[in-house]
């Protein structure tokens, strides 16, 4: 899959009409790179993740844009691919293996809120995109709200009576073994924290 730098979708090449009230960005996200150089991985969902953006104006256009999300798993494999490596991948995937730390493909969920984007996968922290260009600014703890080497939900959900942003994480290996929940006000402070057992 190829990245698009912004591109803007003419009136007249658009079969139908775009309401005028149709005003605002829609992103999504889902695995985009299914091999390192001549490996084929063994699971699509171990793909390297790819934001896409839809911006209607009101005009009656539609701008898009993509970009991969450049994690530090993905900048570093394409960068050995670069200067000519042609072994297996040289990060560990969940389903295709591989050797090193653990990769995060970030490529599961998307969620724009507080004027921040960020790129989620279920089993490590966020990355934060810049909103408008789709540019990786890097790993976020949330305002330190989330401990470092941990994880946040690929699906955090709004919740219109409190207007809050509600995600969790979870340790489900460890020893004492727990679900934590958080509320996000728009300026992605944590307005509650609470926790559950899993034994």
């Amino acid at each position: 899959t190829e990245e698009n730098d912004v591109y803007t979708v003419p009136a007249d090449r658009i079969q139908g009409e775009v309401p005028a009230d149709l005003v605002g960005t829609y992103y999504r996200n889902g695995p985009a790179l299914f091999e390192m150089g001549e490996t084929k991985l063994a699971h699509p969902l171990d793909g390297d993740g790819m934001v896409a953006a839809w911006t209607f104006s009101g005009d009656g256009t539609c701008t898009f844009r993509n970009r991969f999300v450049r994690t530090v798993a993905h900048v570093k494999e394409q960068n050995a691919l670069k200067k000519g490596y042609t072994g297996p991948p040289i990060t560990r995937s969940f389903f295709s293996g591989g050797k090193g730390d653990a990769k995060n493909p970030a490529n599961t969920g998307v969620v724009h809120w507080g004027k921040r984007l960020l790129a989620l996968y279920e089993a490590a922290l966020p990355i934060e995109l810049e909103p408008a260009g789709l540019h990786t600014v890097g790993e976020t703890r949330i305002v330190k709200s989330l401990p470092s080497k941990s994880s946040f939900t690929a699906r955090p959900k709004y919740d219109p009576a409190s207007d809050r942003l509600v995600g969790m994480r979870y340790s489900p290996l460890a020893a004492n073994a727990e679900v934590q929940f958080f509320e996000y006000d728009d300026a992605w402070l944590c307005t509650s924290k609470s926790s559950m057992g899993l034994k």
